[in-house]
């Protein structure tokens, strides 16, 4: 066989090389952190607080505790579990990072509350 007819596999094992080399180099997309005393978000891999002006939430950890919400015509309500509600110091977050913007995505609880009401 000629050096000629491994030309595209070779340029095919260098493209793959050098985009798995970017993505162990990019940062992670999720990750864990933690709401501070002054409402900031302090994540896993980026331990400066990020004020509370300069983040964003999902509506899931904006609900006011114990808050009720109509489902249907007839006027039924439910009420929401003491796990949905507004964020507050020393919760635990899921946290997405859409480029430089960080999303709190959701409260992160321990299993062992599972099946506790909240």
């Amino acid at each position: 066989m000629l050096k000629t007819e491994f030309k595209g596999t070779a340029k095919l094992a260098a493209a793959m090389h050098n985009r798995i080399k970017l993505m162990g180099e990019a940062p992670p997309v999720m990750e864990l952190g933690m709401i501070g005393s002054d409402m900031s978000l302090i994540t896993d891999s980026f331990k400066q607080a990020i004020p509370a002006s300069d983040y964003l939430v999902c509506r899931s950890v904006a609900y006011d505790a114990g808050g009720e919400f109509t489902t249907d015509s007839n006027g039924d309500s439910v009420r929401f579990p003491e796990t949905f509600r507004n964020l507050k110091p020393g919760d635990r977050v899921l946290t997405a990072w859409m480029g430089n913007e960080a999303v709190v995505i959701d409260l992160i609880l321990p299993a062992s509350r599972i099946g506790k009401g909240g």
